[in-house]
């Protein structure tokens, strides 16, 4: 069951991840040429910034660990 779910796990992260892509792309262009690039960027740096804090800050780290303890760790048992 783990690799099955990992597997629509990694779906649903690619559909995200090329939905989010599309967005970006299509809406980079007209908005940088209304409000300037260098405020575009800024934007997208600052976006960066606060999702690195929300993974640094609240997220659990995995490295190392199997599936079944990440999962045991998200469903709040610790070990």
């Amino acid at each position: 069951m783990p690799n099955r779910i990992r597997s629509n796990g990694m779906s649903i992260a690619l559909l995200i991840n090329q939905f989010v892509s599309t967005t970006i792309a299509a809406i980079f262009l007209p908005t940088g040429g209304h409000y300037g690039y260098a405020s575009m960027v800024v934007c997208w740096a600052a976006c960066t910034f606060v999702f690195f804090l929300v993974a640094a800050l609240w997220l659990p780290e995995t490295k190392g660990k199997s599936l079944e303890e990440i999962e045991a760790r998200f469903a709040g048992k610790r070990g």
